[in-house]
């Protein structure tokens, strides 16, 4: 690890890495981006003082159960730095099933009078900019994660209830050991809850959409990103994803990093809501990437992985734009683990095959269609 260690964390190197400054995350050229990267590596580490503080208070005695609040109000805290127009608190929802409402741990919407102390007013019929859930767990606790999805997904298909739709950012926060190295457990719970409700693609307006399932799912060293994947290169058909990111290694605030990549989504997220858009482009620029999702030379744990929401095909590809400006599209092929209906879900990323990475012009399909009454095979460059 030793090698990554003096390398320019900026990740406008991404094609030839450059030697950083002793002592420093950055070369002469990318000092402006330091100032940046301390920030957020400074507010994880204050986060991680959080926690230990949370349990420490929590071990002499069984804690009450609001205690955990302070942990949701770290979270949100970090989520607002730097954005003045929101307000943050808790909500509560009429729960069908049960006597009594259901807490929503996390409410995050500008300032209204929708607001009644720290509390948002009506969620149901008029749902809020964002809601998140946060446990901390120090042994594995995969109900909670079925709940909490669950959860956060309602709040998504109240707002993609509504006429016109609304698109409300939705996470999931797990922090503590017990969430560290379950991936595929999660991955499994994940995909078998949409064999009951599955995914469905909301239109808004000409050109914007938004899948009906939360936005992003943050544990210990990983993050999962709310995606799409074609069945070929160049297609337009789409097979909802979650694409999994996990921090580097040699990221000195590993385990937390997945709060600071979460949070530049949000922003962008935030930015675009302020314009009345859905989909802003790309999220931040290469000179904020450092900051957001820490060292540029990354020390991996292995290959990209991607759950499929549904039963998919064998292959999928996820578009990509390097920085030459091509397109390309990343080529993942199914793997061994299976769900409770004996389907495949788990994709690993395929650097070796001949379609990874290759440009889009340079692929070539055929095609069968009917000419006249004949069929004919055309050669269709896409």
């Amino acid at each position: 690890m030793d090698g990554f260690n003096n390398i320019c964390w900026s990740w406008t190197h991404q094609t030839n890495p450059v030697s950083s400054i002793p002592g420093r995350f950055v070369c002469g050229e990318c000092v402006g981006e330091e100032s940046k990267i301390l920030q957020t590596h400074q507010q994880l580490c204050n986060l991680v003082q959080a926690i230990e503080s949370y349990l420490e208070d929590a071990s002499s005695q069984r804690q009450h159960p609001s205690q955990a609040q302070v942990l949701e109000n770290e979270i949100s805290d970090f989520f607002l730095d730097n954005i003045p127009l929101l307000k943050t608190g808790k909500g509560y929802r009429l729960n069908f099933g049960a006597k009594t409402q259901s807490e929503l741990d996390i409410i995050i919407d500008f300032d209204s009078d929708k607001w009644l102390s720290g509390y948002r007013r009506d969620i149901l019929s008029d749902p809020p900019l964002a809601h998140m859930e946060v446990c901390y767990r120090s042994k594995v606790d995969l109900k909670k994660i079925k709940d909490d999805f669950t959860k956060i997904r309602e709040t998504v298909i109240y707002g993609a209830a509504l006429v016109p739709p609304k698109k409300i950012w939705t996470a999931f926060v797990g922090l503590g050991p017990g969430w560290s190295n379950k991936r595929e457990s999660i991955a499994q719970v994940i995909h078998e809850h949409f064999h009951r409700i599955p995914p469905r693609r909301i239109n808004i307006k000409e050109k914007e959409f938004f899948w009906d399932f939360p936005d992003v799912l943050m544990f210990p060293g990983v993050i999962f990103i709310k995606h799409d994947c074609s069945s070929e290169p160049g297609l337009i058909d789409r097979w909802p994803v979650y694409v999994q990111m996990p921090s580097a290694k040699n990221d000195p605030v590993y385990d937390l990093r997945p709060l600071s990549v979460a949070r530049g989504f949000f922003t962008n997220f935030v930015n675009c809501a302020l314009q009345g858009r859905v989909d802003g482009g790309e999220c931040w620029s290469d000179e904020d990437s450092s900051s957001i999702l820490g060292p540029n030379l990354r020390l991996e744990e292995g290959e990209q992985m991607i759950i499929s929401l549904v039963h998919a095909p064998k292959d999928l590809f996820i578009r990509n734009s390097p920085p030459e400006g091509s397109t390309v599209f990343l080529h993942f092929k199914a793997v061994n683990p299976q769900c409770c209906e004996n389907k495949g879900y788990y994709y690993r990323r395929d650097r070796y095959s001949r379609l990874d990475s290759k440009p889009i012009s340079g692929i070539i399909k055929w095609r069968i269609r009917v000419f006249n009454g004949t069929t004919q095979n055309i050669e269709e460059r896409v």
